[in-house]
């Protein structure tokens, strides 16, 4: 279980710190608007790996983000400066100098990040998946158009199935690839054959109809 404890952004001459995190679900709210709640909630997942998902009159290449977890008891601290990370574990200084080093020393120290098939290839996947398609944003822009569409909605499927130990999908074998081409075939059948229908009961109606005549053949 991973519960966060605290989330500090800032750079020298601004600060914000949210500290007062408790466990269970925690509402984040004001009683105005466009006070940075949004941006707290972006810079928990920014600071744990996430791609940039700020506003654009935001500039995330000019804070410092830092948060304090809970893992399974365990405290970890996590700095992120652009896609610099400093990790304190115990007594352990660790640095990764990209989000890639990052994703491998989360995936192997902290918790394991599911593995899905992509293109015909299996990817380490985390966050980003999970934001593409979980995260609401207040304003109209989806996540998709934010962060790309790269991911699709069966993909966070099997994140999930992986993240509760299911095996993700595995790469087509050559009895699947004829099963699927199979079906596509099936497919354009169908339409051929639903086409079909709809000419003959067209047919149909015009021969019923008194005021049809239908034409003569040629002598």
């Amino acid at each position: 279980m991973i519960n966060v404890r605290a989330i500090y952004l800032g750079n020298e001459a601004e600060a914000y710190i949210l500290d007062d995190f408790i466990d269970g679900i925690n509402i984040i709210n004001s009683d105005d608007n466009h006070v940075g709640k949004t941006i707290v909630m972006q810079s928990i997942m920014f600071a744990m790996g996430s791609e940039a998902m700020f506003p654009h009159n935001f500039k995330p290449k000019e804070y410092v983000f830092i948060i304090d977890l809970d893992v399974d008891g365990e405290a970890i601290s996590i700095l992120r400066s652009r896609d610099t990370f400093a990790i304190k574990k115990r007594d352990e200084l660790v640095f990764e100098e990209s989000k890639r080093d990052f994703d491998e020393f989360w995936s192997d120290n902290i918790c394991a990040l599911p593995s899905i098939i992509k293109d015909g290839k299996l990817q380490r996947v985390g966050l980003p998946l999970f934001n593409q398609l979980s995260f609401v944003n207040q304003t109209p822009r989806n996540t998709s158009s934010l962060i790309g569409s790269y991911y699709k909605k069966d993909d966070f499927k099997e994140m999930v199935f992986a993240i509760v130990g299911l095996d993700a999908r595995q790469l087509d074998s050559q009895a699947e690839r004829e099963l699927k081409d199979r079906k596509g075939k099936l497919k354009t059948r169908r339409k051929e054959l639903a086409k079909l229908v709809r000419d003959l009961r067209e047919w149909n109606f015009a021969c019923s109809d008194k005021s049809y005549r239908r034409p003569r053949r040629n002598q």
